[in-house]
């Protein structure tokens, strides 16, 4: 999750390593698909995860395609 307006680059396992590593790809995540991660990743897993664990989670779902609007319980991995 990125957090700093000016990130340090030159850190090793730093911002700069992980665009490398994704060849740049990053995700958006709203504040309702965090909250929505969290929810599920709790019905799921039986626990709860921080808010900035929700942010990677949802990244996570966006970048596999994952449709939010279309989500019933018990139906979790519809990609429609």
């Amino acid at each position: 999750m990125l957090t700093n307006r000016k990130p340090a680059y030159s850190l090793a396992g730093g911002l700069y390593e992980a665009l490398v590593d994704t060849k740049g790809e990053m995700y958006g995540v709203t504040n309702e698909e965090a909250k929505k991660a969290r929810i599920l990743f709790e019905e799921l897993e039986e626990i709860d995860i921080s808010p900035a664990s929700g942010i990677a989670t949802g990244a996570r779902f966006n970048s596999s395609g994952w449709n939010w609007k279309n989500r019933q319980k018990g139906h979790y991995f519809t990609q429609y």
